[in-house]
């Protein structure tokens, strides 16, 4: 698993939790400081993830709160509402 923040002035901005298996990259966390919500700093630690890895599919492990965040960003339930995915940008 590896961890990747943002910080910003010694204050945690957020951070993205994932590890990768086969071609897939599974995020199992991600959390932004409710100070910089919206302001784009989840979409671009994914994006910052997904350049690095180039996996073939994201998934992403997700609670009732964040499933609509994943939703806006293209990812559609997988396996019940527990898990959401999406083909990585590399492949389109």
């Amino acid at each position: 698993m590896l961890t990747v923040g943002e910080r910003k002035d010694a204050e945690t901005i957020g951070f993205i939790e994932y590890f990768i298996r086969d071609s897939e990259l599974i995020i199992t966390g991600l959390w932004v400081a409710p100070d910089h919500r919206g302001s784009g700093y989840g979409t671009m630690m994914i994006e910052l993830v997904e350049a690095t890895e180039r996996p073939d599919i994201i998934r992403a492990i997700v609670t009732p709160q964040s499933i609509g965040f994943y939703e806006k960003r293209g990812f559609a339930s997988d396996m019940g509402h527990s898990v959401v995915a999406r083909i990585s940008d590399s492949l389109k």
